[in-house]
């Protein structure tokens, strides 16, 4: 029954009865600020409190950052240029040097719930998929050291995003935003060649490859080549050195993880995985529906039996006007034989108060599955967007990403810059079958799920952000089961990031204590040797307020930087393989020893040397030394 038939009836105007589905593609925006922002917080309260220092990787990036030539780097640049910029601007303050990937995070967080809405969730997914990238700790620990991962996750994420846009707004020119979030990209990581293969095989494969004969994909190929440039330029002045670098990783570290170390990996990701898995079978499906509506259409038949069929639609009763009818007046028979049973409603004032509350009542119940007949059904069909778009070039980019992963035995966080546009996917599809199931109360369903992410992020927790003290953390993952190993394979009591961010500042206190001590004769030409490049790094970072000279070290990157100018007569080493400094010297002596029980092995005892008897200058036996770590 229609509200003007009530008023012309007499009786009262039906209230407004509450909206259960809102418009797919609205965005809560406050939502997602205060989520993102959230994240924000806890990470730079974490930082100001956690019982643990720089990362070895921090040291190394900070280096770099001093040693920033932008088309020179045997590594892709844009940590290094972060790293520059950060310690410019907060010296060495952990909190400020770690506020970049605070900001990535938040963005990925922001980025989840953006991507929800355009796939047509509410925001209760909106809220589910962002809740789930803000607590998983593969993109909480990324977001709490200043490495390039979070920046790798959040581009991935930007660059799908890109190609979610051009496929729902049916707008090419998205792809000039994607062409630039896949330049940052390659400007953070070379990982992104796992992504950009995703994308050709995308384009090649799917009715994306129509675009190829506009000129939107070739102008994104040229902004990323312009912004990721840099990180190629490197790799042709320094001779590729990215080729030794993965061979050194292949055999150091992937060696010992396995397809099933990749798969098994997944599950540290928790409830998220569950949202990515039902997100690509949406992903995969909305293709099929896509294709089944456009056949649909070419095949409904010419304009005069569609007109046929409309006309004959609008001269018969719909089948809910009817039963809006039928209701009504099943509503006032009630009325007339409960006023006259009643002698009590005798009384015409009161019987006309209890009709007019009586047909409040019907009607707000009329009006209540009138609108869900209308509203539940199916959200795709309430946006033309959504109902027509084909989102299997997304999937199939994922897809092709985690499979070349997969084939490599890349370690299982390669592969999470694909798991916020998956599980945003999947919010909004959990979205659609929550109203279907319980179309009464969708939300509460989006509520349980929230709670399952809310409780698992509440779970590990201290393994996302770094802090509880070695020994509680020790306790919590025996509690949890949880075992850790180094990437060489050797036990941990703690998560090896945790370990790598100890006793550093301890070793460069030490190490000072002993160069101090030598002859004035002897720190003419003595050189600090690094022997690992979290070593040289924290020579470098916390040796200027000690008095020490910048490290000199052959080890990754820190080759690229020369040896300096200094011959080396001297040098003073903290090493725990004293063997190997006997090539150059003749006499090398422990002055000093560090410990550090909750690190890695190799840095639990660490003794500093003084050498002398040197069999050569540094800068003659330098480029001998290319390639060692």
């Amino acid at each position: 029954m229609k509200p003007a038939a009530c008023a012309t009836s007499g009786l009262p105007a039906a209230p407004s009865a509450p909206t259960i589905a809102v418009a797919p593609h609205t965005f809560s925006l406050p939502n997602a600020a205060m989520l993102a922002f959230g994240v924000l917080v806890m990470h730079i309260l974490t930082n100001f409190v956690t019982p643990y220092g720089f990362h070895r990787d921090e040291l190394l990036y900070l280096a770099m950052g001093e040693h920033l030539r932008l088309w020179r780097m045997d590594f892709p640049p844009f940590i290094a240029i972060i790293a520059r910029v950060s310690h410019e601007l907060f010296g060495e303050s952990l909190p400020g040097i770690r506020l970049a990937p605070a900001f990535a995070h938040a963005g990925l967080v922001y980025a989840a719930a953006f991507a929800t809405a355009l796939f047509g969730g509410r925001r209760s997914a909106q809220t589910l998929a962002a809740l789930g990238i803000a607590l998983c700790p593969y993109f909480l620990r990324p977001g709490a050291m200043l490495q390039p991962v979070v920046f790798d996750q959040l581009w991935w994420t930007l660059a799908l995003l890109g190609i979610t846009m051009r496929i729902r707004d049916g707008d090419s020119k998205h792809w000039m935003g994607t062409g630039l979030f896949l330049g940052l990209a390659a400007l953070t990581k070379f990982s992104v060649a796992f992504l950009a293969t995703g994308f050709v095989v995308a384009i090649l494969f799917t009715g994306l490859r129509r675009d190829l004969l506009t000129k939107w994909p070739w102008i994104a190929l040229i902004i990323a080549t312009i912004v990721g440039h840099p990180s190629i330029t490197g790799q042709i002045f320094l001779g590729w050195p990215v080729l030794e670098q993965m061979s050194n990783l292949q055999a150091e570290q992937l060696s010992h993880v396995g397809p099933l170390d990749f798969l098994s990996g997944q599950l540290s990701v928790g409830p998220v995985l569950f949202l990515a898995i039902g997100g690509i079978v949406w992903l995969f499906v909305s293709g099929r529906r896509s294709a089944a509506a456009r056949a649909g259409e070419s095949g409904s038949g010419d304009r005069g039996s569609q007109d046929l069929g409309s006309e004959s639609r609008a001269k018969s009763p719909r089948a809910e006007d009817l039963g809006s009818e039928s209701l009504s007046q099943s509503a006032q028979a009630r009325r007339v034989s409960t006023s006259d049973s009643d002698p009590k409603l005798s009384d015409p004032s009161l019987r006309a108060a209890t009709a007019n509350r009586m047909t409040e009542t019907e009607l707000r119940s009329e009006s209540w599955l009138k609108r869900g007949q209308e509203e539940l059904p199916s959200m795709r069909d309430s946006d033309p967007k959504l109902s027509s778009a084909d989102y299997r070039p997304i999937a199939v980019v994922a897809a092709t990403a985690f499979l070349i992963l997969l084939a490599l035995r890349g370690k299982a966080y390669y592969i999470a810059p694909i798991y916020p546009i998956l599980s945003a996917a999947g919010a909004a599809a959990l979205d659609r079958l929550a109203i279907r199931i319980s179309p009464a109360r969708p939300t509460k369903v989006l509520a349980i799920a929230a709670a399952a992410v809310a409780l698992y992020g509440m779970v590990t927790l201290p393994f996302g952000l770094p802090l509880l003290a070695p020994p509680q953390m020790t306790e919590v993952s025996k509690l949890l089961g949880q075992r850790s190993a180094s990437n060489t394979g050797e036990a941990l009591t703690l998560p090896q990031d945790y370990s790598d961010m100890l006793g550093w500042r301890e070793l460069a206190t030490m190490t000072a204590v002993v160069w101090r001590a030598l002859p004035p004769a002897d720190t003419a030409n003595a050189i600090l040797i690094g022997t690992n490049y979290g070593r040289a790094g924290a020579l470098d970072l916390f040796g200027r307020d000690l008095g020490l000279p910048s490290a000199v070290s052959a080890a990754g990157s820190y080759w690229f930087f020369g040896p300096g100018t200094k011959t080396g007569s001297v040098a003073v080493v903290p090493t725990n393989e004293p063997e190997a400094l006997k090539g150059f010297y003749s006499d090398c002596r422990a002055q000093a020893q560090t410990n550090n029980p909750w690190g890695v092995p190799e840095e639990r005892s660490v003794q500093v040397y003084v050498c002398r008897g040197s069999k050569g200058t540094i800068q003659d036996a330098w480029p001998s030394l290319a390639g060692h770590n």
